[in-house]
Parts: C-alpha cells; sequence; structure tokens
C-alpha cells in the first residue's frame, strides 16, 4: 500500500482537489480547533491549509509524534525535524486539550467503514483516544480506497474520507 501512495500520478492537482472539498465542507468551516498533520512526500499535501485556517481565526494544532502529544502551530511557528523526519513544532512546548473539534488525519488506506491503515505505531489512535474530537477526517488519495482496511480492536476509525474524487460519510 505504501508503494501506490507513493507512486501515485498528479500528486500535486490531487492534494489540491483535497484541499478544495476540505476547506468547503461544515466540519471544517464550523470548527474552531484543528488537529492538522505536516505532509511527508507521499501524503496528500493540505499544507496550503494552515494560512487559510489560521487567517479564518481557527486554533491550529500539529502532532509531537515522539511525545505522544500535540502543540499549538502557527505560520510563525519554527518546525524542526522529528521522528522519521516528520517536520513539528520545535522545541517540548507541547499540551494536550481535552477537546478539539477536527482532527485531519493521513493514512496508507481506508475503507469505506473509516478504518484507516497508519504507519504502526499507534500516534493517532492513542491521540483519538485522549483527546474528544467531534470529527476525524481521514485524507488520501482516490487510489488509497480499499474494500476492507485491516484493523483491530485498539485502531480508531474517522467519520469522513475526503479524495480528489469523492467524500465518504462513514457513519451511514
Amino acid at each position: 500500500m505504501l508503494d501506490i501512495r507513493t507512486n501515485i500520478p498528479n500528486k500535486k492537482v490531487k492534494s489540491e482537489l483535497i484541499v478544495k472539498k476540505l476547506l468547503s465542507i461544515e466540519e471544517v468551516t464550523s470548527a474552531k480547533t484543528i488537529l492538522v498533520y505536516y505532509p511527508t512526500k507521499s501524503e496528500v499535501d493540505i499544507s496550503e491549509t494552515f494560512k487559510i485556517l489560521e487567517e479564518q481565526g481557527k486554533t491550529i494544532f500539529l502532532p509531537k509524534v515522539e511525545d505522544y502529544k500535540i502543540a499549538n502551530f502557527s505560520q510563525k511557528t519554527y518546525l524542526s525535524a522529528g521522528k522519521n523526519g516528520i517536520l513539528e513544532p520545535k522545541g517540548r512546548v507541547t499540551i494536550n486539550p481535552r477537546n478539539i473539534d477536527v482532527a485531519i488525519i493521513p493514512g496508507i488506506g481506508f475503507d469505506s467503514a473509516g478504518n484507516r491503515i497508519g504507519h504502526g505505531g499507534g500516534w493517532y489512535d492513542r491521540i483519538i483516544e485522549e483527546i474528544n474530537f467531534k470529527y476525524i477526517i481521514g485524507v488520501c488519495f482516490d487510489s488509497q480506497i480499499l474494500p476492507i482496511a485491516p484493523n483491530e480492536p485498539h485502531d480508531k476509525s474517522v467519520h469522513l474520507i475526503i479524495t480528489e474524487k469523492q467524500i465518504i460519510n462513514t457513519r451511514y
């Protein structure tokens, strides 16, 4: 699956389509607090949402993967490479609020029931367990939608999945 994501053609164009959908849905437009991720080369690039969300007055958070925490994020935040080279807010300033409106998370694959295949570290599963999110939104390329994504009892599912071609509501 990781090879599929790595070799997807036209990632930039497809990412832009996903971002456009993401910024237009009610779950995001009405949110005040949003957990985002800083994309790796193979993930959906949602980085253009950061400035837009900040300009809309939303509080943005980014993962601090090694600490299993999250940190406030703005366009002025210094980023440095953390675990696995993923960019995250520099330093040890982390928080874990009890409630965040929306989490936008990547995955290697998803199925229409909202099951997610991650990298196997369980970071998002732990954070979703600790923080009350109103909505958890998975973003991926359409070729990453699977008939069935294997999952285990501790795996957390998403409420919506957004691809360049569709929005899948997993709760209906």
